[in-house]
């Protein structure tokens, strides 16, 4: 995987070099564990210690602008439950990204930037890279929405998952930190929008983020609707369960009585019809059937 693409008069090619004295548009990706990532952002940041140990710490999505570069972070769904946050560090020709952890999104983005030729400036490539995100975000929604479905499906199943409100509950907790997220995110976008970074040239920045961020927004939103419904769904056949089941007791029930009742008849120690063992085991099964079918004719 290339740790860095350059882009030459807009063609885009792997590079392992000086970063710094690469006069070319690029993009450079760090994971916070890599070793070297202190020493190279000093080196091209040209900022203190502590300036560069702000950068690197947990932030929520927010826009911070320095004399000589600006700082973008943005955090994205990794899957149903992590997410991803990206630490941009935009200048005039150079895009340092710095993820929270190895992430699979990323390093199929910079596989497809190397296919991508006429990018000409930062804006377009940061523009290209939160298109890339967004649309991998899209795709771990999707993906969920899919799982639910198929939760759904287990609902109306014989199989009874005891741990079902619990894990959908966890999952729409999720979601709900989600969407917060994606709030932040866009506000970040609609600052970027409002020329809160002079880094970026606008004419050049995808306006439609703002709508797919938006879209975003609104499946988080769909989803914790779909898990509510779920639950709902799952607790109404819980107590059409039961309601079956206290039925049947009923009849059962209700079929005992007459047997109940020929049994104290004849074991009371008055003057009765002689009747043998049989007779009265069978008038009391007739008794029995007969009860059985006005119960079932009336409920």
């Amino acid at each position: 995987m290339s740790k860095c693409v350059v882009f030459s008069e807009g063609v885009p090619k792997s590079f392992e070099g000086d970063y710094c004295s690469n006069p070319s548009v690029m993009w450079i990706n760090y994971e916070k564990s890599d070793a070297e990532l202190h020493s190279d952002l000093k080196k091209m940041l040209s900022v203190d210690d502590y300036i560069i140990d702000d950068l690197l710490e947990e932030q929520r999505s927010n826009i911070i602008n320095f004399e000589e570069f600006s700082v973008v972070v943005l955090s994205f769904p990794k899957n149903k439950s992590e997410l991803l946050q990206i630490t941009f560090i935009i200048s005039k020709k150079r895009l340092v990204s710095i993820v929270n952890d190895r992430s699979e999104m990323v390093e199929e983005i910079l596989k497809r930037l190397l296919k991508i030729q006429g990018i000409m400036g930062v804006t377009n490539l940061f523009s290209i890279i939160l298109d890339k995100l967004v649309e991998k975000s899209v795709l771990v929604l999707d993906k969920l929405e899919d799982d639910l479905e198929q939760r759904e499906k287990l609902i109306f199943s014989s199989k009874n998952d005891k741990l079902f409100l619990f894990k959908n509950n966890e999952l729409r907790d999720d979601l709900y930190y989600f969407t917060k997220i994606m709030k932040s995110n866009l506000e970040v976008i609609n600052d970027v929008l409002d020329s809160k970074i002079s880094f970026l040239n606008l004419r050049y920045f995808g306006e439609h983020l703002e709508d797919r961020f938006l879209y975003l927004l609104d499946s988080c939103e769909n989803l914790r609707e779909m898990i509510n419904s779920l639950n709902n769904n799952y607790l109404s056949m819980i107590n059409y369960d039961t309601n079956n089941q206290i039925y049947r007791l009923t009849i059962i029930g209700s079929l005992l009585i007459l047997p109940s009742i020929v049994s104290s008849f004849f074991g009371m120690n008055v003057t009765l019809p002689s009747l043998s063992f049989y007779e009265i085991l069978g008038l009391t099964a007739a008794l029995s059937v007969v009860s059985y079918f006005i119960l079932k004719s009336r409920f």
